[in-house]
């Protein structure tokens, strides 16, 4: 048996109506003005309403935002398990864990079961009814959120960025490789996924700023570091994905990130850098035209949680 409660007004309204200008706005995301947002490095204020901004919707019910993440992250994980599977059939293992998509793959896999965790957590908070805002006191995150939340930041430009940068530079649509099979894993760990982040961006509080620039950045790099060491100690790609120029043992990951030429890979990788900050700032005023316009209709939904006893 379930009883509908509807929250209180203060976890109601827990994601803040964007308020000002756009240039205020943006002058508040450039200096960092933070004690009133969301923060998974520091404790504000902000993070007492946790359970509202992770765990809820403007657009449907708790539960069924619930019920979309669980479908979601069923889709990845299975996605991710077969494709792990098919793959280790065909080549040694450890191919799998050289390429950038199957490593942000299993990011954005990780992070939807961290977001089913924590819907269903929030819907039991709001269930007992003690997390309204009571005081000024800061509260930092719980590790399960604040893991969503620097997973959440990194795996939406990543899905995006991989999916323009394969059909783009990797493989362009308008010429693809006849040795590059296109089967249901590339499909959906190309595109597919983007789909899917894009729904949940949609329909979520999730919060967007543009200093998550900063995680997106630093993953960049700690890939292009991993990519100049595959370089260095000659581990190569499998024997079925050979590349015309160079011996098995000293071919690139992807050929646009190739090592042989460093200016050139150096440069590739500073594009994909400015792109994804593009990105980035696209999604932020995205978002920021979202929670507007949810605001103007006041499309609150409540939330079904369980009774307790």
């Amino acid at each position: 048996m379930s009883l509908q409660i509807k929250p209180p007004a203060a976890i109601l309204f827990a994601v803040k109506q964007p308020s000002g200008s756009f240039l205020q706005s943006l002058r508040a995301e450039c200096t960092w003005s933070t004690k009133d947002d969301i923060s998974f490095l520091q404790a504000t204020t902000a993070n007492r309403n946790w359970p509202a901004i992770f765990g809820s919707s403007h657009h449907i019910s708790c539960m069924s935002l619930l019920i979309v993440r669980c479908c979601f992250a069923a889709i990845f994980l299975a996605t991710l398990l077969a494709d792990l599977i098919t793959d280790s059939l065909r080549r040694p293992f450890y191919f799998y864990f050289i390429y950038l998509t199957t490593l942000s793959f299993i990011l954005q896999t990780v992070y939807f079961c961290f977001a089913v965790h924590v819907t269903f957590h929030a819907r039991a908070v709001l269930a007992a009814g003690d997390h309204a805002l009571v005081g000024d006191r800061p509260e930092s995150l719980p590790w399960s959120v604040r893991s969503m939340a620097l997973l959440w930041a990194l795996c939406v430009p990543l899905s995006i960025c991989i999916c323009f940068t394969f059909w783009f530079l990797v493989d362009p649509f308008w010429n693809l490789d006849p040795d590059m099979p296109i089967d249901y894993f590339m499909l959906f760990q190309h595109g597919g996924n983007t789909v899917l982040f894009l729904v949940e961006f949609c329909i979520s509080r999730n919060p967007w700023h543009l200093r998550y620039a900063i995680p997106f950045v630093a993953y960049a790099i700690s890939y292009a570091i991993w990519t100049s060491i595959h370089f260095s100690l000659k581990i190569g790609v499998p024997s079925d994905k050979p590349c015309e120029a160079y011996e098995l043992n000293d071919c690139p990951i992807y050929s646009v990130f190739d090592w042989h030429h460093p200016l050139r890979t150096v440069i590739v990788f500073a594009m994909l850098c400015v792109a994804g900050i593009l990105i980035i700032a696209c999604l932020w005023c995205a978002k920021r035209s979202l929670d507007k316009t949810a605001h103007g209709r006041r499309s609150i939904r409540r939330c079904e949680l369980p009774q307790v006893s």
